[in-house]
This record gives C-alpha cells, structure tokens and sequence, in this order.
C-alpha cells in the first residue's frame, strides 16, 4: 500500500480535465470555458480520474468532494484568526487524504486560468498550516487564426507563463516559504463544428495545474 505521488496526482487532474472536454464536445460542441459549461463538471471528471488512479495503485488514500475547509483548517491546528482570503467558511473542490487519512493535499477547480485569485489564498494558507501541497486545476484555450497552429501554440504557452508569473508575485508577497510550480499537460487541437456554430471553431488547448507547496520540501 503507498500513496501517489504528487506527480501521479497533478496527470491524473489533467487527464479529468482532457475527459471532461472530450465527453462536453460530444455533448454539447463546444468547449468547457464556455458560459455554458458548468464547472463542477471538470470537479467531478478530476475525482474519477484521481479514483482510476487509487484504484491502479492499490491505495488506501481517500477522496472527498466539498470537504468544510473550517474543518480542514483546524485539523491542520490552526487557529483563528483566519486571514480573510483563506475563506475557511467555504468549502474546497477536492480534498485528498493519505493513507493514515490525514490530509495531504486540496484540488480547486475553476474553468478560466486566470480566475486563481479566488482560491489561492486558500491553497497558500492550508499549505502553509501543514498540507503537503495545494492545486489550482484549470484549462486555457487559444482560437486559432488563419490556419496558424503553431501561432496559437505560441500565444497558449505565453499565457500560461503569465499567469505562472502572477500566481508568483501574489504568493511571495505573503508566504516566503511558499512555491508555486506549472504544471500543464500536453497541448491538442480542438476542432468544433456543428449546425448551430455556423462555421468551424479550432482552438489550441492544454489543461493546466498550478501547484503551490512549501520549499523545504523538496
């Protein structure tokens, strides 16, 4: 028996983000940045994906979804007052517990990369009390202009660095202890195309996580 690593951890949250495009295209003919697209839809992809991976591994972790992040915060031992932005009377996407079930690490999902500033409060705040790591999992689509892939490609991974930039500059003002990695998986085309588009939509896309843990463990 053993946990995941954090790296099985981060592919399998990509490969549940990969899924729940792939099935909402099907569905729908579009992708799930769209103002339609709910984002819990992503959320519950993520937990079967990481539940695939308990499975292959014979772990004896354990997933929850909308865990009372009050709760989480004091079973790290921490103690009010609780800054504003860690929003501990919510409730967290995802929370992964090891196996001795102590918790070890929270999943935030949101459909648009550059939504983190709602949640990184959190993740940096249950990180610093004792998580071994904190994720922000998302996805960035970039439209493909005059047949120019490799343009679109280029716009994506840019965009994807600025964001990596941001989330930095926002955890080092608070938490010195703290770093933040990207972690994007493989970039595909997506092609839609239906009666109710009226034309052809491509786009280039990844999924991507944004994983805040402390430095000395590493």
């Amino acid at each position: 028996m053993r946990d995941p690593t954090r790296s099985e951890v981060i592919n399998s949250v990509n490969q549940g983000i990969r899924k729940a495009q792939e099935d909402y295209k099907k569905a729908y003919m579009s992708d799930i940045c769209s103002s339609y697209a709910p984002e819990y839809l992503m959320t519950v992809y993520i937990f079967q994906s990481i539940l695939e991976l308990k499975e292959k591994c014979n772990c004896t972790y354990g997933i929850s979804l909308e865990e009372p992040v009050y709760e989480l915060a004091r079973s790290l031992g921490a103690r009010p007052r609780y800054p504003e932005d860690a929003r501990v009377y919510g409730y967290c996407d995802l929370l992964l517990r090891d196996k001795n079930n102590k918790p070890r690490a929270v999943i935030e999902v949101k459909k648009c990369a550059r939504d983190y500033p709602g949640d990184l409060g959190r993740l940096a705040y249950l990180v610093e009390k004792g998580l071994e790591f904190g994720v922000c999992a998302s996805c960035w689509f970039e439209e493909v202009k005059d047949n120019n892939h490799k343009e679109a490609e280029d716009r994506l991974k840019e965009e994807i660095q600025c964001i990596h930039e941001h989330i930095r500059n926002d955890i080092s003002k608070r938490y010195s202890r703290l770093f933040i990695e990207r972690e994007p998986g493989n970039i595909e085309r997506l092609v839609l195309e239906g009666e109710t588009l009226g034309q052809k939509e491509e786009s280039m896309w990844c999924p991507v996580c944004f994983v805040v843990y402390r430095k000395e463990d590493q």
